[in-house]
């Protein structure tokens, strides 16, 4: 077979190329470029952009829940809203119906006050339709200003809610107590009155603790209707100070 030289000029017409290659025995040049963005086999994997995730990063997790396994004391603590806040009226109108007293603890979404609303400027009626305020979280209402038919102003306030969907465990400890505990940590937290739960706590930034001295943690209290109350007690159990577990041992 006489030798065919290389073909260097650009590939024929699609038809008369192939009859041309078929007739020579070459293989059929190839029409489409290859994909500049795909790797060649055993290529390494593009580094990930900074600031982003790559591929294989693992989702971010939660610290561990801290466990006492030696000798232990067990501090009680009180609970309190995480948050305290005014409740301001939506939308101006007359006090029609109140379903609301002070220390009354209240469900998200729970119905607050009825009103008859002021007609929008320039509607065509002057009725009078009703509008609702409602307890946008769960907690206990104090202050509650808001009395039967005097008109309410938008924006004025109706109470004060000490919202409880998240709440503060508030102990009180000596240095010794408090050494294993950092800011960001999670401690399982126990509620004497809601038997077989467990809580989780994060602790909050410490303070000095050169002397006695308040720490707290914070937990997630879910739901519209959620478990813990107020009037309820929390504990949390510490690893025993090393001191007090020399001096118990029998001599």
């Amino acid at each position: 077979m006489p030798h065919v030289p290389a073909l260097t000029r650009p590939c024929f017409p699609v038809l008369p190329r192939l009859v041309v290659l078929v007739l020579l025995g070459l293989p059929a040049c190839q029409t489409s470029l290859p994909n500049a963005e795909s790797p060649s086999p055993g290529a390494a994997s593009p580094p990930a952009r900074a600031g982003g995730l790559g591929p294989n990063t693992p989702p971010m997790q939660k610290p561990k829940v801290q466990a006492v396994g030696g000798p232990a004391v067990v501090v009680n603590g009180a609970l309190r809203a995480a948050r305290t806040y005014p409740l301001l009226n939506p939308q101006a109108g007359w006090v029609r119906l109140s379903y609301i007293s002070s220390g009354q603890f209240v469900t998200r979404g729970q119905l607050l006050l009825k009103l008859d609303l002021v007609p929008a400027t320039g509607a065509k009626t002057t009725s009078l339709s009703p509008g609702f305020v409602k307890a946008p979280a769960p907690g206990l209402l104090t202050h509650v200003p808001v009395q039967l038919g005097p008109y309410l102003g938008r924006g004025a306030p109706v109470a004060t809610l000490h919202d409880w969907s998240r709440v503060r465990a508030t102990f009180r400890l000596s240095p010794a107590l408090a050494r294993p505990l950092a800011a960001g940590q999670r401690w399982p937290l126990l509620v004497p009155e809601l038997p077989g739960r467990t809580w989780v706590g994060e602790v909050e930034p410490l303070p000095s603790l050169a002397r006695e001295a308040l720490v707290s943690l914070l937990l997630d209290n879910p739901g519209a209707e959620p478990a813990i109350r107020p009037g309820m007690h929390v504990r949390l159990r510490l690893p025993a100070p090393a001191a007090q577990v020399a001096s118990s041992k029998p001599r």
